[in-house]
């Protein structure tokens, strides 16, 4: 009777060491299954990373980027932006869609043989006041001919006391009379601060390439002059 009591004792024991096992491998499986969660990382955009795009419509087409700034807030035009084309004997229209509800107008005029960039204006939506800068006679070129300006200084735009200022990027237009936009001519009409840069790049390769054959030569000279004194030594 005692065998059968401590039979029945150990068998218990046991069956209740084996539970706290399978409690303790289970909360150890539980707890190694936690994983730490990483911070979520924010993507920072920088002001002058603003897109370019083509837009070809009606008469006109244009390669460029285009932002608006005032106090540091932007609008900037973005990526297959919305956009409206009016083409007129003397004149064309671009209305281009910022984002929000703002946009800026383009207004080109031309005369005998040349188109120009004559206003710009900016609004920040339908009902606000309007920033404009009128009498311009900006990019000037001849029909039929591309008008390229990577260079473009910012313009500023008023509204009585208030200003903003407007940015191309890499801005390069075409107006096509009396017919529909096609691709890009292969004759560019640059704007004063691309030729000023393209005039510099060619005086400093040639600077370079002076010094290199300066250094040469001077190298040459130095070598040769060292080899005539060791024939005379000897």
């Amino acid at each position: 009777m005692y065998a059968k009591f401590l039979v029945v004792l150990l068998l218990g024991l046991a069956t209740a060491e084996g539970n706290n096992d399978s409690t303790v491998s289970s909360t150890r499986s539980t707890v190694s299954t936690i994983q730490p969660t990483s911070p979520t990382q924010k993507t920072t955009v920088t002001p002058d990373d603003f897109p370019v795009e083509i837009l070809r419509k009606e008469c006109f087409i244009a390669r460029m980027g285009l932002r608006v700034k005032e106090s540091g807030k932007f609008w900037t035009m973005k990526k297959h932006p919305s956009f409206t084309v009016a083409c007129e004997s003397n004149k064309t229209m671009v209305n281009i869609t910022l984002e929000e509800t703002s946009f800026v107008n383009l207004k080109f005029s031309s005369d005998k043989s040349n188109y120009y960039l004559n206003s710009i204006a900016f609004k920040k939506d339908q009902s606000s006041t309007e920033y404009i800068k009128n009498e311009l006679k900006l990019f000037s070129t001849s029909f039929n001919k591309t008008f390229k300006c990577y260079n473009q200084p910012k313009i500023e735009l008023k509204n009585k006391n208030l200003t903003v200022d407007l940015e191309f990027k890499e801005f390069k237009f075409e107006i096509f009379k009396g017919g529909q936009a096609k691709n890009f001519s292969s004759t560019v009409n640059e704007c004063a601060a691309d030729k000023k840069t393209s005039n510099i790049v060619p005086i400093v390769v040639g600077a370079v390439l002076t010094g290199m054959i300066v250094i040469v030569l001077i190298a040459y000279l130095i070598g040769r002059r060292n080899n005539k004194s060791g024939y005379e030594s000897v």
